[in-house]
Protein backbone atom coordinates (compact mmCIF):
# COMPACT_ATOMS: atom_id res chain seq x y z
CA UNK A 1 0.00 0.00 0.00
CA UNK A 2 2.85 2.40 0.84
CA UNK A 3 4.36 1.91 -2.62
CA UNK A 4 1.03 2.71 -4.31
CA UNK A 5 0.64 5.88 -2.25
CA UNK A 6 4.14 7.02 -3.15
CA UNK A 7 3.05 6.99 -6.78
CA UNK A 8 0.30 9.53 -6.06
CA UNK A 9 1.64 12.85 -7.25
CA UNK A 10 0.13 15.04 -4.55
CA UNK A 11 1.28 12.98 -1.58
CA UNK A 12 4.66 12.54 -3.20
CA UNK A 13 5.10 16.31 -3.56
CA UNK A 14 4.13 16.83 0.07
CA UNK A 15 6.59 14.17 1.17
CA UNK A 16 9.35 15.75 -0.92
CA UNK A 17 8.73 19.18 0.61
CA UNK A 18 8.96 17.73 4.09
CA UNK A 19 12.16 15.88 3.20
CA UNK A 20 13.67 19.08 1.78
CA UNK A 21 12.94 20.74 5.10
CA UNK A 22 14.69 17.92 6.95
CA UNK A 23 17.75 18.06 4.67
CA UNK A 24 17.97 21.83 4.78
CA UNK A 25 18.00 22.37 8.50
CA UNK A 26 19.50 20.62 11.43
CA UNK A 27 19.27 22.16 14.91
CA UNK A 28 22.16 24.58 15.47
CA UNK A 29 22.25 24.72 19.24
CA UNK A 30 21.39 27.70 21.38
CA UNK A 31 20.66 30.04 18.46
CA UNK A 32 18.15 27.55 17.08
CA UNK A 33 16.56 27.11 20.51
CA UNK A 34 15.97 30.85 20.97
CA UNK A 35 14.76 31.24 17.40
CA UNK A 36 12.29 28.40 17.86
CA UNK A 37 11.09 29.83 21.18
CA UNK A 38 10.56 33.23 19.57
CA UNK A 39 8.67 31.68 16.65
CA UNK A 40 6.37 29.70 18.91
CA UNK A 41 5.80 32.78 21.10
CA UNK A 42 4.81 34.92 18.10
CA UNK A 43 2.45 32.19 16.87
CA UNK A 44 0.86 31.82 20.31
CA UNK A 45 0.38 35.57 20.71
CA UNK A 46 -1.17 35.73 17.23
CA UNK A 47 -3.53 32.90 18.20
CA UNK A 48 -4.80 35.05 21.08
CA UNK A 49 -4.80 38.50 19.46
CA UNK A 50 -6.18 37.82 15.99
CA UNK A 51 -9.54 36.45 17.20
CA UNK A 52 -9.96 39.53 19.40
CA UNK A 53 -9.72 41.64 16.27
CA UNK A 54 -11.53 39.40 13.78
CA UNK A 55 -14.56 38.19 15.77
CA UNK A 56 -16.11 41.63 16.45
CA UNK A 57 -15.63 42.52 12.79
CA UNK A 58 -17.30 39.31 11.61
CA UNK A 59 -20.27 39.79 13.97
CA UNK A 60 -20.76 43.31 12.66
CA UNK A 61 -20.45 42.34 8.98
CA UNK A 62 -22.31 39.00 9.01
CA UNK A 63 -24.87 39.75 11.68
CA UNK A 64 -25.51 37.66 14.76
CA UNK A 65 -27.53 34.93 13.02
CA UNK A 66 -25.08 34.27 10.17
CA UNK A 67 -22.11 34.51 12.53
CA UNK A 68 -23.76 31.88 14.73
CA UNK A 69 -24.24 29.65 11.68
CA UNK A 70 -20.56 29.99 10.75
CA UNK A 71 -19.50 29.19 14.31
CA UNK A 72 -21.82 26.15 14.39
CA UNK A 73 -20.29 24.93 11.11
CA UNK A 74 -16.78 25.47 12.46
CA UNK A 75 -17.61 23.62 15.68
CA UNK A 76 -18.99 20.72 13.67
CA UNK A 77 -15.96 20.58 11.40
CA UNK A 78 -13.69 20.80 14.47
CA UNK A 79 -14.89 17.31 15.45
CA UNK A 80 -13.69 16.08 12.07
CA UNK A 81 -10.35 17.89 12.50
CA UNK A 82 -9.84 16.13 15.81
CA UNK A 83 -10.61 12.82 14.08
CA UNK A 84 -8.17 13.38 11.21
CA UNK A 85 -5.32 14.73 13.34
CA UNK A 86 -5.54 11.77 15.73
CA UNK A 87 -2.47 12.95 17.62
CA UNK A 88 -0.20 12.87 14.59
CA UNK A 89 1.16 16.32 15.44
CA UNK A 90 2.69 14.70 18.52
CA UNK A 91 3.59 11.16 17.49
CA UNK A 92 4.75 11.95 13.95
CA UNK A 93 6.86 14.89 15.11
CA UNK A 94 8.52 12.67 17.72
CA UNK A 95 9.22 9.89 15.23
CA UNK A 96 10.56 12.23 12.54
CA UNK A 97 12.72 14.09 15.07
CA UNK A 98 14.11 10.80 16.36
CA UNK A 99 14.93 9.56 12.86
CA UNK A 100 15.73 12.82 11.07
CA UNK A 101 19.16 11.63 9.97
CA UNK A 102 17.63 8.62 8.18
CA UNK A 103 15.79 10.18 5.23
CA UNK A 104 14.28 6.86 4.14
CA UNK A 105 12.72 6.39 7.58
CA UNK A 106 11.50 10.01 7.60
CA UNK A 107 9.97 9.46 4.16
CA UNK A 108 8.25 6.28 5.34
CA UNK A 109 6.86 7.95 8.49
CA UNK A 110 5.69 11.01 6.59
CA UNK A 111 4.08 8.97 3.79
CA UNK A 112 2.29 6.76 6.30
CA UNK A 113 0.96 9.71 8.29
CA UNK A 114 -0.24 11.55 5.19
CA UNK A 115 -1.87 8.40 3.79
CA UNK A 116 -3.76 7.74 7.02
CA UNK A 117 -4.80 11.40 7.25
CA UNK A 118 -6.05 11.25 3.65
CA UNK A 119 -8.12 8.13 4.35
CA UNK A 120 -9.58 9.76 7.49
CA UNK A 121 -10.31 12.89 5.46
CA UNK A 122 -12.30 10.86 2.94
CA UNK A 123 -14.21 9.05 5.70
CA UNK A 124 -15.05 12.34 7.41
CA UNK A 125 -16.27 13.78 4.12
CA UNK A 126 -18.59 10.79 3.75
CA UNK A 127 -19.96 11.40 7.24
CA UNK A 128 -20.46 15.10 6.44
CA UNK A 129 -22.33 14.17 3.25
CA UNK A 130 -24.62 11.93 5.30
CA UNK A 131 -25.24 14.80 7.74
CA UNK A 132 -25.94 17.23 4.90
CA UNK A 133 -28.28 14.76 3.21
CA UNK A 134 -30.34 13.61 6.18
CA UNK A 135 -30.27 16.27 8.91
CA UNK A 136 -32.44 19.31 8.20
CA UNK A 137 -30.21 21.85 9.95
CA UNK A 138 -27.24 20.72 7.87
CA UNK A 139 -29.28 20.35 4.67
CA UNK A 140 -30.68 23.89 4.69
CA UNK A 141 -27.19 25.38 5.06
CA UNK A 142 -25.24 22.69 3.20
CA UNK A 143 -23.07 25.18 1.31
CA UNK A 144 -21.74 26.67 4.57
CA UNK A 145 -20.85 23.22 5.93
CA UNK A 146 -19.21 22.09 2.69
CA UNK A 147 -17.17 25.30 2.41
CA UNK A 148 -16.16 25.02 6.05
CA UNK A 149 -15.00 21.47 5.31
CA UNK A 150 -12.35 23.08 3.10
CA UNK A 151 -10.65 24.20 6.34
CA UNK A 152 -10.43 20.56 7.37
CA UNK A 153 -8.81 19.65 4.07
CA UNK A 154 -6.15 22.34 4.54
CA UNK A 155 -5.54 21.29 8.13
CA UNK A 156 -5.34 17.62 7.26
CA UNK A 157 -2.94 17.92 4.35
CA UNK A 158 -0.68 20.59 5.84
CA UNK A 159 2.70 18.93 6.11
CA UNK A 160 4.29 21.86 7.94
CA UNK A 161 2.78 21.02 11.32
CA UNK A 162 4.66 17.72 11.25
CA UNK A 163 7.89 18.48 9.42
CA UNK A 164 8.89 21.92 10.76
CA UNK A 165 8.66 21.16 14.49
CA UNK A 166 10.38 17.82 13.92
CA UNK A 167 13.30 19.47 12.16
CA UNK A 168 13.40 22.43 14.57
CA UNK A 169 12.74 24.74 11.65
CA UNK A 170 9.98 26.70 13.34
CA UNK A 171 10.93 30.06 11.85
CA UNK A 172 9.26 28.88 8.65
CA UNK A 173 5.94 28.63 10.48
CA UNK A 174 5.66 32.42 10.83
CA UNK A 175 4.61 33.08 7.20
CA UNK A 176 1.55 30.89 7.85
CA UNK A 177 0.03 33.80 9.74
Amino acid sequence: MDHNLQNLGFLSRLRNRALDSVKEHRGTGLKSLFGNMASLSVLQIANYVLPLIIIPYLVRVLGVEKFGLVMFAQATIQFFIISTDYGFHLSAVREIATNRDDLNKVSQIFSSVMAVKFVLLVLCFGILLIFVSFIDRFHTESLVFLLTYFVLMISCLDYREVSFPATEHLLRLLPIL
